[in-house]
């Protein structure tokens, strides 16, 4: 299994774009070490979520480990945002460096997967996708409950007012366990049912 620190120096310097390259990369070093640490914490097999995907510099982390780990990896992202560039830099990150690594990509809305497709219990979700209350709120709503007793949500600019508000809704006032707070990343475990 790589390290935390290989992990993380692959993930930090992508086509020599250096982790504080915030065009092309909105992650401090912090928030994928962050990120990268919940996920040794998984079982073998667990099934990982990420809503917004962009470039992949964080799913990266979770396609290193996915050879020792079978993580059942999902990604969500219809790119929307700057497609040209976010096509390019998934290709050159993901396609390029992990075309034999299992994964799903579910290249389209979250709120549509997740409303009328999605069934599976998840073990780690990842929230990223739009930060406005009608992007964030149904993220939330919509993909929270799919959390196993125990399971982890990140969340990705949790700083900005519309993921902090669903955060406190969804997340704190439902007895989540905060873990960890990097730069703008926070980490929560969901109550295990006893």
């Amino acid at each position: 299994m790589k390290t935390l620190d290989e992990i993380l120096a692959f993930a930090a310097n992508v086509d020599g774009q250096g982790i504080e390259d915030h065009q092309n990369c909105t992650y401090m070093r912090s928030e994928l070490f962050a990120l990268a640490s919940r996920l040794y914490d998984l079982r073998l097999g667990a099934r990982i979520v990420e809503i917004g995907v962009f470039g992949g510099r964080s799913t990266s982390l979770y396609l290193q480990l996915q050879t020792t780990q079978a993580f059942d990896i999902h990604l969500i992202d219809n790119w929307s945002w700057n497609q040209a560039l976010a096509a390019h830099q998934f290709t050159n990150l993901i396609l390029d460096n992990f075309n034999e690594v299992p994964f799903t990509l579910h290249k389209m809305r979250s709120d549509y997967l997740g409303e009328f497709y999605w069934t599976l219990p998840i073990d780690f979700i990842h929230i990223d996708g739009w930060h406005d209350m009608p992007g964030i709120e149904p993220d939330c709503r919509l993909w929270l409950p799919h959390v196993v007793s125990g399971g982890i949500a990140a969340f990705h600019d949790s700083d900005s007012p519309a993921v902090a508000e669903c955060i406190q809704k969804y997340v704190n006032d439902a007895g989540w366990e905060l873990i960890e707070t990097a730069h703008r990343t926070t980490t929560w475990r969901k109550p295990c049912l006893t």
